[in-house]
């Protein structure tokens, strides 16, 4: 498992320069929160240990993750990647990748022996809400009351629903 971003070796230089190739592909019209919370998604692939997450000849870490078929776009063979490949020669994505150099480094690092600040716990996708249709939401809804199932079970329901029938009855038509 690799999460080594470290320029002083090899292994940390390719991982930062593929991790922010990443970005770039995937979340360039992101804004720096969106693009933080796929650094997060990588990272927590990388710490799952799952073997669909990460390409098998580059191993567990940053850049097996980054470049796993299917996974990001921009690393599949075709268009999207020659669109990357294209971009970072011009001025538009050298000033992107100078945006993203400004603050990757501070993300992985630690505290104590824990990531400080990762917002989205153990989450392992990321979707951009802009492009999210209803029933995305709807989904996403769902699967959050799923997740949150022990604190909504603990909800009056019955309270919440007359206290909102009270604040409709009162209300005055136009």
């Amino acid at each position: 498992m690799s999460l080594d971003l470290d320029d002083s070796t090899k292994e940390g230089r390719r991982n930062y320069d593929i991790l922010k190739k990443t970005f770039v592909g995937e979340a360039a019209g992101e804004i720096e929160q969106g693009q933080r919370a796929i650094c997060w998604v990588i990272y927590n692939r990388v710490l799952g240990h799952k073997t669909y997450w990460y390409e098998e000849k580059e191993g567990n870490g940053i850049a097996g993750v980054c470049l796993k078929k299917g996974q990001f776009e921009c690393w599949n063979e075709g268009e999207k990647r020659r669109d990357l490949e294209e971009s970072l020669k011009t001025d538009w994505g050298k000033k992107v990748m100078a945006q993203i150099d400004k603050w990757l480094r501070d993300v992985y690092f630690y505290q104590g022996g824990k990531p400080k600040n990762n917002p989205i716990g153990k989450c392992d996708h990321y979707n951009n809400l802009a492009l999210r249709s209803t029933t995305e939401d709807r989904l996403n809804n769902l699967t959050l009351m799923s997740i949150e199932s022990d604190l909504l079970n603990d909800i009056d329901f019955n309270d919440i629903i007359s206290d909102f029938a009270s604040r409709k009855s009162r209300s005055v038509p136009i």
